[in-house]
């Protein structure tokens, strides 16, 4: 099969057009993993409401937990994903006598705003693949015993914080 000169240009200019484009919009890099920086976060906040804070890695679900205490009172924060998939999972490890909410972006929530959850996750990962820096909110699932009042924490300060840098 022939192709004309015409077209061989055009595929051979859009061709190097792609790749140049890749290679100048490389993925954006950060030294600290996201997760972590999450969970640092969670931790700070939680240590300055006076909690002792101590991180957990739960090996059977592959996830690391906060369990942060306070004289009688006890919270444990799990990381969930933004899928949501772990719902279940989170409410076999309460009590009937817990509070069990979910924590997104500084906002107490009864269920996962998975609507919320999913679409802010895939446009963080759509921008990052373009080379843009972009923050990854973190999803927690909130246990402690309903006379701790956990849920009157002021929570929304970490909606400040979870924003970070604006993006690049």
């Amino acid at each position: 099969m022939k192709y004309s000169r015409g077209f061989k240009f055009l595929l051979g200019a859009a061709l190097i057009s792609t790749l140049g484009f890749k290679l100048l919009l490389k993925p954006a890099t950060s030294s600290e993993n996201p997760a972590t920086a999450a969970q640092s976060r969670l931790a700070d906040f939680l240590t300055r409401q006076h909690f002792r804070v101590s991180v957990v890695e739960n090996a059977a679900e592959g996830q690391a937990s906060i369990i942060a205490s306070t004289g009688v009172c006890r919270i444990l924060a799990v990381r969930s994903p933004a899928m949501g998939w772990d719902r279940d999972l989170v409410r076999r490890q309460a009590s009937p006598g817990d509070e069990v909410f979910v924590l997104y972006r500084g906002k107490i929530y009864d269920e996962q705003p998975t609507l919320r959850t999913v679409s802010d996750f895939l446009w963080g990962r759509i921008l990052r693949e373009l080379g843009i820096s972009s923050t990854q909110r973190a999803v927690y699932a909130i246990i402690s015993p309903r006379s701790c009042n956990a849920s009157f924490l002021p929570w929304d300060e970490l909606a400040a914080v979870d924003r970070g840098p604006p993006s690049v």
